[in-house]
């Protein structure tokens, strides 16, 4: 098994800079820690060809062409595109072909968001789709069509609901790892305050342009203004424009990428379950403990007032605190926690071919449907909506 790379103290204050801001320069990262840019440059450098960092690479995009990505993308909002994320778990797969005849499911439909194997009681496929809001019920109806086909259990978490944490290393030391406290402990002083109202998101207006930038960023954020300025054939200051309108109308943030494993968070965890009625973990309180960083590890929290979907990295040490701690304060009979293969992990590019300037985003069933099924040669039901 591979050893992850090993850094030195000036290298962990770079990656700690641009944690804090995927899209610093080097200059600025040089004047705050006192180096010179030139070595800023060089060991940004060092830590991609060593692979901590996400390489700069060639690839051959399907829609856009030729493209290079880089150690920064971006997550947008679905709900600012109008669109309802959609959260399946296929669990009890019985064997490795059905396996990869969802992955391939995934890979053909064109609403597909992120895909990842995961293990524990059995194998399982957890799988992200971003849909148009009326295309939900047939979408669930699809879902479960397959669940029948290949006997699987299905899990449809429906929500736009998507609350975040921000990776903290103040516990970490390069010399000593991670230094928590236990997790009972810090829920015991986690003191909830109540959330704030959240406004909704309002419609936008969409155009295909905007959207083939939005495809751009989730590539490579850095990608510059006079590379897309010559693709597109527009004047840069148009260019300019329109990149700053996706990115304060879609993009939540810039998420630099990087290995984990560096810092032992070897365990990304799934747990999906129910909230107890009148217990002391709800809807409400989970939002405020992932949101106030208290668990220092990256996690993002999926709920409605029911149900939830807590996706967390932790060391392997502490993960079974997790675990434990949301199997106390939850319906132990609808609880699943799952392990996701790291390797297996796959997000799609924004795929911005799904939208058709003057008509909105494709529906009709032969799309959404009959096509992604006779990809993987399975008959084409009459599906009712759910």
């Amino acid at each position: 098994m591979p050893q992850p790379p090993q850094l030195d103290f000036h290298d962990f204050l770079i990656f700690y800079e641009l944690l804090r801001d995927p899209f610093k320069s080097a200059n600025k990262i040089a004047s705050t820690l006192g180096l010179a840019p030139g070595t800023v440059r060089e060991r940004i450098g060092s830590m991609k060809k060593r692979g901590f960092l996400g390489q700069d690479r060639e690839i051959s995009d399907p829609v856009l062409g030729n493209r290079t990505t880089s150690e920064v993308s971006v997550a947008y909002n679905p709900s600012s595109l109008g669109l309802m994320r959609q959260h399946v778990l296929f669990s009890q797969i019985p064997n490795e072909e059905t396996l990869q005849t969802l992955i391939n499911f995934c890979d053909a439909h064109p609403y597909t968001h992120y895909r990842a194997i995961t293990f524990g009681q059995g194998f399982g496929l957890y799988t992200q789709f971003d849909v148009p809001p009326e295309t939900c019920g047939q979408m669930k109806a699809l879902y479960h069509h397959l669940g029948d086909a290949f006997d699987v259990e299905v899990s449809v978490l429906e929500t736009k609901t998507r609350i975040s944490s921000i990776p903290d290393f103040s516990d970490y030391s390069i010399f000593d790892g991670w230094k928590m406290p236990r997790l009972d402990k810090l829920w015991t002083e986690f003191k909830p305050r109540g959330n704030p109202p959240v406004s909704p998101d309002l419609p936008k207006k969409l155009t295909g342009f905007d959207l083939s930038l939005l495809r751009e960023l989730t590539i490579n954020a850095k990608v510059s203004v006079t590379f897309l300025a010559n693709q597109y054939n527009r004047p840069k200051p148009s260019v300019s424009r329109h990149m700053k309108s996706v990115r304060d109308r879609f993009v939540e943030r810039g998420l630099l990428v990087y290995d984990p494993s560096v810092f032992n968070l070897d365990n990304v965890l799934v747990i999906s379950g129910e909230f107890v009625p009148d217990g002391e973990l709800t809807s409400s309180s989970f939002e405020e403990f992932v949101k106030s960083n208290v668990l220092p590890f990256n996690s993002v929290l999926y709920h409605d007032q029911t149900r939830f979907l807590w996706i967390t990295t932790a060391p392997a040490t502490y993960s079974s605190q997790i675990s434990k701690f949301i199997w106390q304060r939850t319906s132990s009979k609808t609880l699943q926690i799952s392990q996701i293969d790291r390797n297996s992990r796959f997000s799609y590019f924004f795929y911005n071919l799904n939208f058709e300037e003057g008509r909105g985003w494709k529906t009709n069933s032969k799309y959404i449907i009959d096509d992604p099924l006779n990809t993987i040669g399975l008959k084409v039901p009459h599906l009712k909506s759910l």
